[in-house]
C-alpha cells in the first residue's frame, strides 16, 4: 500500500529531505507484528554509515570477485578514479568486460537482452 508521507519524500528536491527508504510491517501467523523503517540505505551519505569511496571499491570487488579478471578489475578501477577527466573514447569504455568463455549465453546474436 502506497503511503503519502513515502512518496513525498521520493519526489522531495531538496536532497537532505529525499528519501528512497521504506516502511514495512509484517503480521506474523502468531498475530505478533514486526514493523521497521528505513529512509535512506546506510552507506547512503545520509545513512547511519556513509560509504566513502574505499567502501564501494571494497564492494564492487566483492560483487565481482571469481566473475573478473584482476587485470579488468584493475582498468575498470583506474578508469573509474579518473571519471573528471577521461576522453570521449575513454567513457565507451566504461563497462565491466566479462571473459566470453565465462558467459552462459558468449555467443553473439541479434536478440538484445530480453
Amino acid at each position: 500500500m502506497e503511503a503519502p508521507q513515502w512518496t513525498e519524500w521520493y519526489h522531495e528536491q531538496d536532497p537532505n529531505k529525499k528519501r528512497f527508504g521504506g516502511k514495512v510491517e509484517i503480521i506474523m501467523a502468531n498475530g505478533e507484528i514486526i514493523v521497521d523503517e528505513l529512509g535512506v540505505a546506510n552507506a547512503h551519505p545520509a545513512g547511519a554509515r556513509p560509504f566513502k569511496r574505499e567502501d564501494y571499491i571494497r564492494k564492487f570487488d566483492t560483487l565481482t570477485e571469481g566473475i573478473i579478471t584482476k587485470d579488468e578489475r584493475n582498468r575498470f578501477i583506474s578508469l573509474v578514479q579518473r571519471l573528471p577527466e577521461i576522453t570521449a573514447t575513454e567513457l565507451l569504455e566504461l563497462n565491466v568486460q566479462l571473459p566470453m568463455d565465462t558467459l552462459v549465453n558468449g555467443k553473439r546474436d541479434t536478440k538484445g537482452i530480453f
